[in-house]
């Protein structure tokens, strides 16, 4: 039974028993009136006896009518309240809904915006490199033509004082280099690699295995492990002859 058809089944109920009240209330003061007027006192008393029985299961019954109605009552409140309760959870679960979708949206921007600042980020690293190895290799020039001036001034035989002056500024520049992360490229007696050296010149020496590195011509150097400047070196090179002879 549904909740509607219970509410319509209690108020049938209090309607009955109100209008069953009623009745007997003039049913028992009309009998009363009747007994009182042609009976003897012995059954006058009865009738007494009678009636206020009848008065109390009266008052039993308006009880009971009452009660029917306070729970009549509560049953409409409860419907209320149960519609009330829907509706609420029916919003609570749209909130929800549109918390959980907000959230989502939050994590994906989140996470947009981070591989934006990742991005950023190396970008930015990539032109800080960029520009820091621009620098190092003018650099590089000006330490190659301090070294030659530090060459000449030995050949010349120079003041010691000056070539030993000359000579710790030069280990100044180095040291320098090599605290930016600048490394030389070891070439003489290595195998030619592309990768880190430059072929300008070759030689052919029969003891000198082929494609050696026999001489460093300038400085190559590698910046945080990558070629900043290549190698520029004299390879061998193996001169094959023909030294099948043709009989006559």
């Amino acid at each position: 039974m549904c909740k509607r058809q219970r509410l319509l089944y209690c108020g049938q109920r209090c309607l009955f028993r109100s209008c069953l009240l009623q009745v007997s209330h003039l049913a028992l003061v009309y009998c009363l009136y009747l007994v009182i007027r042609h009976a003897s006192q012995y059954a006058r008393l009865t009738v007494l006896f009678f009636w206020t029985i009848c008065i109390i299961i009266c008052q039993k019954i308006e009880t009971s009518v009452v009660t029917e109605k306070t729970k009549v009552e509560p049953v409409e409140d409860a419907i209320e309240s149960d519609n009330q309760i829907s509706a609420l959870q029916k919003e609570l679960a749209a909130a929800k809904e549109s918390a959980e979708a907000n959230l989502l949206k939050l994590k994906y921007l989140m996470a947009d915006f981070d591989n934006y600042r990742k991005q950023m980020e190396k970008q930015a690293a990539l032109k800080i490199e960029s520009a820091k190895g621009d620098l190092l290799l003018k650099f590089l020039n000006i330490r190659d033509d301090y070294q030659r001036a530090v060459e000449m001034a030995r050949q010349k035989n120079s003041d010691p004082m000056v070539v030993e002056g000359l000579e710790g500024i030069l280990k100044n520049m180095d040291s320098f280099l090599s605290s930016e992360g600048v490394q030389h490229i070891e070439a003489v007696g290595l195998q030619f690699d592309p990768n880190l050296h430059d072929a300008i010149a070759y030689s052919s020496k029969d003891d000198v295995p082929d494609n050696q590195v026999t001489a460093e011509i300038r400085r190559g150097y590698t910046l945080n492990n990558k070629v900043l400047r290549p190698s520029m070196v004299e390879v061998s090179r193996k001169i094959i002859t023909n030294t099948d002879t043709s009989n006559q």
